[in-house]
């Protein structure tokens, strides 16, 4: 149906064998009763069952998504409105590496994809074999299994199951609201854990990746100049899920059935070799029917319904089960409705214990998980704030845009439970309300004494404009990223951390400027420590990665929680640019002073680049004070006055300001404010104290040009000859 059967377990993942031979990983039935196929290497297949041929391609997995190819797509399930959402276990490894993906840091994604668009979307990176995605019933929240972390998370409810000894693979519903989790291995107390192990040392993890990709590298270099059964079997069991099979470790399998919360209602296990590795359980019929990765064949098992307090009902201790395929007779028992004292009861008793700390751990429920693609991040050497929950990766969050700021806007309230989000018949549905209009705060009247605060910005690159009269000049781009206000502080509080706490004396005049502390991009609060994310508790925002003060007159004071946008400037205004310079490190007189050297010929050895003398002779000389010589080139701070702002971008919030010369590298820092040259200051109110859309209520549109500015909308400049 899908290819054509290989000649061995090891032909079906044989490289150079792909266009051939397939791998199904999950299969669904549709409502219009066609089966829809998730294939390793073919991505989601529509099946006629009737006639058993593949009818099209649902979705193509080989296409790159935000620059990373899928390379091992495992689940999937579609929603009632068509959005399906599946799960790619990693972009580094191919299914038949896919155990190399265990010991490293996680490649594996959670993604949406809309069949009416085409657009697939990555809600969720850095996983650890991404495995098994269910809804539920009413479609209110979604469970993903990552099975490399031993967890399950929850979406959109947006909580995640705390970590449990086992690892989750698929997860389907049990037709009451619930569902079941195939735990696909557990390893008792007691027994040795390598995962647990080399988790704890990245040196270690480093050395096993490295060492089993060079040996799969020689393997597959003797299978394709010898191809043989044998040195194909090799090459495919070096790195591949099957090689743990031969681990000397006491192995279990189970099977859990939990409510919608996580609480455990009932659980099976598989105590042997025979049956072990579960990835998948159904519910058919009063039959339960299990999937492994490491058997030919299903297992059956006939239950007994479900009843409410299965502790109380006496089940029985051994279910038969049958294998399909002739496999042997296996047994499980249940967790509850064991005979006490019988010899059963003994010997699974540590077995029973540990499976009661799996089901209580399973009831309680922990923080919520980022949600989105994100920009990797290295694990940080310092430990994590002990307030927090501990995390086993630590990556920062996307980076706000225009197109996932109110899905990121939602996220972070879900989690943190700020800033509000209302439906409101003015504002945007589901957007932040206003702290503006939440709480308001006087809002002054704007003077030509008055000062407002900046913004801070990345400088993201130079580009050219054009003016009305053809001339061309270069700009430099500065984004501004998820401003916040954070805190203000008055005049007479901000005084005395400058002069001292015995600073105030009546004869003085009071103090004209106070401070406004203003933060930049949104970051987990994992990433600080309690007494830095204990900054932003006033405002009621995410910590964030950098913050700066600005001075302001008190009639221009903001309420700390209200975001700052391009817009707070207009398009003919001047500002001040301050940031750090590129920094060059230690350099040498001729770069770092423009000097020539001395000559490469006539007698001249090891002089070619020194800098000459410094001083004059004898026990008494000195170094006069602004002599050139070699040092530390770069990274001072540096401000431009007096840019003239051309154009503004209220979509991506980015600022076009005069010229190329802003200080620093692209992607890094700068301050933004209005410029305090006389005679280049405001003439007239700008937005006072800072514009805010759903405040203002003007509609301000996409592009704002300066007067002067030819906008690309406009006709085409023609110039003629002079008569």
């Amino acid at each position: 149906m899908f290819g054509r059967k290989g000649d061995g377990f090891w032909e079906v993942l044989a490289r150079g064998r792909y266009e051939r031979c397939a791998r199904p990983l999950a299969l669904r039935f549709q409502r219009n009763g066609k089966l829809y196929a998730m294939d390793a290497f073919q991505g989601l297949l529509e099946i006629d069952v009737d006639r058993g041929v593949v009818t099209s391609r649902v979705m193509d997995t080989s296409r790159p998504i935000n620059g990373r190819v899928p390379r091992m797509p495992d689940d999937f399930v579609v929603a009632s409105d068509g959005t399906i959402y599946w799960s790619d276990g990693s972009t580094r490894f191919d299914i038949d590496a896919g155990l190399l993906e265990f010991f490293t840091t996680g490649t594996g994604r959670f993604l949406r994809y809309d069949p009416r668009t085409g657009r697939q979307e990555v809600i969720m990176d850095g996983l650890v074999l991404a495995n098994g995605i269910q809804l539920a019933e009413d479609e209110s929240f979604l469970l993903l299994a990552e099975c490399g972390h031993f967890r399950i998370h929850k979406f959109f409810i947006s909580y995640s199951l705390i970590p449990f000894s086992g690892a989750a693979d698929n997860i389907r519903p049990n037709g009451r609201g619930g569902f079941y989790i195939a735990i696909s291995y557990v390893i008792p107390p007691g027994n040795f854990d390598p995962l647990k192990l080399i988790s704890k040392k990245p040196w270690l993890k480093f050395i096993l990746v490295k060492l089993t990709w060079k040996i799969r590298q020689v393997s597959d270099s003797i299978n394709y100049y010898m191809p043989n059964c044998v040195n194909a079997a090799i090459s495919y069991m070096i790195g591949n899920m099957r090689l743990s099979q031969f681990f000397p470790l006491k192995l279990y399998s189970l099977a859990l059935e939990v409510d919608a919360y996580g609480n455990v209602l009932r659980s099976f296990w598989s105590t042997d070799d025979i049956l072990w590795n579960i990835t998948e359980v159904q519910e058919f019929d009063g039959y339960l029917y299990f999937g492994t990765y490491m058997t030919s064949g299903l297992a059956r098992l006939k239950i007994r319904p479900y009843l409410a307090a299965p502790r109380q009902s006496k089940l029985l201790a051994g279910i038969s089960v049958k294998m399909l395929g002739g496999l042997q007779r296996l047994c499980f028992s249940f967790v509850s409705g064991m005979k006490s004292g019988s010899s059963m009861e003994r010997s699974l008793r540590p077995l029973l214990r540990h499976g009661n700390e799996i089901a209580s751990g399973l009831q309680s429920v922990v923080h919520m998980e980022t949600k989105r693609a994100m920009s990797r991040l290295k694990t940080r050497s310092t430990h994590p704030p002990y307030w927090w929950a501990k995390q086993t990766r630590t990556r920062y969050n996307e980076e706000l845009t225009a197109e996932n700021k109110e899905f990121i806007e939602e996220v972070i309230e879900q989690r943190y439970g700020v800033p509000p989000t209302v439906l409101d018949s003015v504002c945007t549905p589901y957007l932040p309300v206003s702290p503006l209009r939440e709480e308001p705060w006087p809002r002054g009247e704007w003077t030509p004494t008055s000062r407002r605060c900046g913004l801070i910005a990345r400088k993201i690159g130079v580009y050219p404009l054009w003016k009305k009269d053809g001339s061309r000049f270069l700009s430099t781009l500065l984004q501004v990223v998820d401003n916040h206000v954070i805190k203000y502080i008055p005049p007479e509080e901000w005084i005395k951390t400058v002069k001292g706490k015995k600073w105030y004396k009546p004869f003085k005049d009071p103090p004209k400027f106070g401070v406004l502390i203003v933060g930049a991009e949104s970051a987990d609060p994992q990433l600080f420590t309690k007494e830095y994310c204990g900054l932003f508790a006033e405002s009621g925002v995410m910590p964030k990665r950098k913050l700066t003060r600005f001075l302001i007159t008190p009639d221009a004071k903001i309420q700390p929680g209200t975001p700052l946008y391009a817009s707070h400037f207009r398009p003919g205004d001047y500002v001040d640019v301050y940031g750090k310079t590129i920094d060059h490190g230690f350099e040498g007189v001729m770069k770092r002073w423009g000097f020539k050297g001395m000559p490469a010929t006539h007698g001249v050895t090891k002089s070619h680049r020194r800098g000459g003398s410094i001083g004059g002779g004898g026990k008494k000389a000195n170094v006069w004070p602004g002599k050139k010589m070699p040092g530390h080139m770069g990274s001072e701070r540096r401000t431009l006055r007096g840019l003239k702002i051309w154009r503004i971008n209220t979509k991506y919030n980015v600022i076009w300001v005069q010229g190329p010369a802003v200080p620093g590298s692209t992607n890094s820092y700068v301050y933004i404010h209005d410029t305090l040259l006389s005679t280049k200051k405001l003439e007239e109110s700008p937005p006072f104290p800072t514009h805010h859309p759903h405040v203002d209520k003007e509609a301000l549109p996409e592009d704002l040009y300066d007067e002067e500015l030819h906008a690309f909308s406009d006709a085409t400049i023609l110039f003629t000859a002079e008569q």
